[in-house]
């Protein structure tokens, strides 16, 4: 255990320091949503100061006390605008309200816009799978009626076939009737040539008329397939289709929405995680009072530090504090000896490091001795560095 006005560890001083951004009391009221509150000491630090950061109200306060993401932030008046209203009542926070702004930076819209942004791209990847698909169904029953045409011109070329050879039985019995009639060759030649003739027309019309058919149908299923592949991104062309699956493939797991949205969650099991909980021991009496309590799975903490701004050493009647779990047998992070008031002057810290499991349901608590702190506003800071055993668990 180590305790004094100064950090042990520089590595300590630097993760304090950077956890508040600014501290102090409102100077009037908010507006009447009850999503805001201003201070006139903010005024000039900057435009969008504070935003994406987290805003704790009355901090310390267990009652009073709640937290929402800023929004916005008015430079010219101070006024800072917040996610929710306080509390989720349309009420205006009151001037002399404390609250504190931690420099946690926290971005949900960014995330839900990336999910957003990646759903949308696999929606029109699905339309373009179906679009192909059904490209490729009407190929399919372009071809099936091609080769049913194709064998109807095999049947057809068998009729003629056999067209010719009724056309050649029917010259040999020509043939038989001239020997048999003695008429002169060249008239039976004519004749036959003549049925020949007339036959093969009547087969040839029926050909072309069948083949016209054929041409209009195939040029009917080519319109429809460019109108869809004209229609389908740069013309359906596979380069853009290919380009695009390239990309999604190299995501992880291919672009599966639950592993982004996996890496991008903090309370992911072994992943280092920090809480803060803001007190104001202003006339807190004799007691012990809960902080921070493990939620959803079991958490293993690892560091402590509890920070003082009032100088507490000249109370009257009040000893000291001790910070330790609720457990049947208490794990303890501050001792009742080394809390003592002696240690606790201005701006001074009390550090622990090492590894406590804490069950789901188990509190951090905060012990005082000897009697009530003086009423004084005397604004303290726990800063707590955890990891989830399973994924899910975090201190609330």
């Amino acid at each position: 255990m180590t305790y004094g006005k100064r950090p042990p560890l520089d590595e300590q001083k630097s993760l304090w320091e950077s956890t508040v951004a600014r501290e102090g009391v409102t100077t009037g009221p908010g507006a009447v949503t009850g999503d805001s509150f201003i201070d006139a000491g903010l005024a000039g630090v900057g435009a969008n100061s504070f935003v994406s950061m987290l805003a704790i109200i009355y901090p310390g306060q267990p009652r009073n006390v709640d937290s929402m993401d800023i929004t916005a932030f008015n430079n010219a008046t101070g006024e800072v605008t917040l996610a929710k209203a306080y509390k989720g009542v349309a009420a205006a926070i009151p001037v002399g309200v404390p609250y504190k702004i931690v420099t946690f930076r926290f971005v949900p819209a960014e995330v839900a816009a990336l999910a957003a942004a990646l759903a949308a791209h696999e929606a029109a990847q699905a339309i373009s799978r179906g679009e192909v698909t059904s490209i490729e169904t009407k190929v399919d029953d372009l071809d099936a009626d091609l080769v049913a045409h194709e064998a109807a011109l095999a049947a057809h070329e068998a009729s003629q076939l056999a067209s010719r050879g009724e056309v050649t039985s029917i010259e040999t019995k020509v043939d038989a009737v001239e020997v048999k009639l003695d008429t002169p060759a060249n008239f039976m030649a004519d004749v036959a040539a003549l049925a020949l003739e007339a036959t093969l027309d009547t087969h040839d019309v029926d050909i072309k008329a069948l083949l016209a058919t054929i041409a209009g149908y195939i040029d009917l299923e080519v319109a429809a397939i460019k109108a869809v592949t004209d229609a389908l991104p740069n013309a359906g062309a596979l380069t853009d289709l290919a380009a695009i699956k390239l990309i999604t493939d190299a995501l992880p797991d291919a672009g599966a929405l639950t592993d982004l949205l996996a890496d991008a969650d903090p309370r992911v099991m072994g992943r280092a995680q920090i809480a803060v909980e803001a007190i104001d021991l202003d006339n807190t009496a004799i007691g012990t009072y809960n902080t921070l309590i493990g939620t959803t799975q079991n958490v293993i903490i690892e560091s402590l530090i509890f920070r003082c701004t009032r100088d507490l050493s000249g109370d009257a009647g009040f000893t000291g504090i001790s910070l330790q779990t609720d457990d049947t047998t208490n794990q303890v992070f501050v001792s009742q000896a080394d809390g003592v008031k002696a240690n606790l002057t201005a701006d001074s810290q009390l550090a622990w490091t090492g590894a406590i499991l804490l069950k789901v349901g188990q509190y951090i608590d905060f012990s005082v001795y000897g009697g009530a702190v003086a009423n004084l506003e005397s604004l303290c800071d726990i800063v707590v560095t955890y990891r989830a055993v399973v994924s899910g668990g975090h201190l609330a």
